[in-house]
């Protein structure tokens, strides 16, 4: 079973939605076409995925990507949590979260790359983190239970305040049997603090203590993308932003990492189908 964004998400303006459910058994089988934060805040269940099957209890946090294959079994009073949300179409207002490699850990290695490597991301909660997350997310999910004036605002702030509290859980992440994934994670971090300066690949690679070949073979499984695909992605979204902001085109391309504006209006173009000088004209 497929669960779709539009069967999900009414509110397009919103793409987080909040589930709270005692029973998901009743879905057997199923995936969907965003990515899911389940918190077990009470209970316990079987939760089995193409690869695995794990009793899990309160505190257990599992990270679902998109197109992630799961169903939940032998339920006993259980209190489940769900956050819905696609990344896509999220802002988070302090972009250094995405340099914190435990963030693309969680949210930016692709289903396919977990089903390669048998694991889906997982952690267990303290119990006052438990606490603090049940204190976010309970309050927000019932305005938006409700219809509440306010929820839509409540429930991204929600969402958003319970990132930082997952990202620095004390208790043990439960992570891939092996350290690849880890080490593309934290290269992907440091892509996003580096990209404005000149990175080697090469370096990179060797920074993660990888081959460069093994490096950008995991990378693109991992992502999608190439390592050079990812960095020009970077800077792209980077000038992108500043052009709405009023820089000018040329300041920047230079600002973002591009030595070449020529080349950076040749790129952004291809990518967005509308020159800088044009883009920077758009109401925003």
């Amino acid at each position: 079973m497929l669960l779709t964004s539009e069967g999900h998400f009414s509110d397009r303006d919103l793409p987080v939605q909040l589930f709270y459910t005692q029973s998901s058994s009743s879905l057997q089988w199923h995936s969907h076409e965003f990515t899911e934060i389940a918190i077990m805040l009470g209970g316990s269940c079987v939760y089995e995925t193409d690869f695995s099957s794990t009793v899990i209890s309160r505190g257990d946090v599992m990270f679902i990507p998109r197109g992630g294959t799961h169903r939940y079994l032998e339920e006993k009073n259980v209190s489940l949590m769900n956050v819905l949300f696609m990344l896509e179409n999220l802002t988070f207002p302090y972009q250094d979260i995405f340099a914190d490699p435990r963030f693309t850990a969680l949210f930016r290695i692709r289903s396919e790359y977990c089903r390669q490597r048998q694991f889906y991301p997982h952690l267990h909660l303290a119990e006052k983190e438990i606490e603090e997350v049940s204190g976010i997310l309970m309050p927000a999910w019932e305005k938006q239970r409700k219809g509440l004036p306010g929820a839509t605002l409540g429930v991204y702030g929600a969402f958003l305040q319970i990132i930082p509290v997952l990202l620095g859980a004390e208790s043990k992440w439960i992570s891939a049997p092996e350290k690849t994934p880890a080490r593309i994670s934290e290269a992907i971090g440091k892509m996003h603090e580096r990209f404005r300066e000149k990175v080697s690949i090469q370096r990179l690679a060797r920074e993660v203590g990888m081959s460069e070949s093994s490096f950008s073979r995991h990378f693109k499984t991992a992502t999608g993308e190439t390592p050079v695909e990812y960095l020009l992605k970077l800077r792209l979204q980077d000038a992108a932003d500043k052009i709405c902001n009023g820089m000018a085109v040329s300041d920047a391309a230079f600002s973002s990492g591009f030595s070449d504006s020529n080349y950076f209006s040749r790129i952004f173009k291809k990518k967005y189908g509308i020159s800088p000088r044009k883009f920077c004209k758009i109401p925003k």
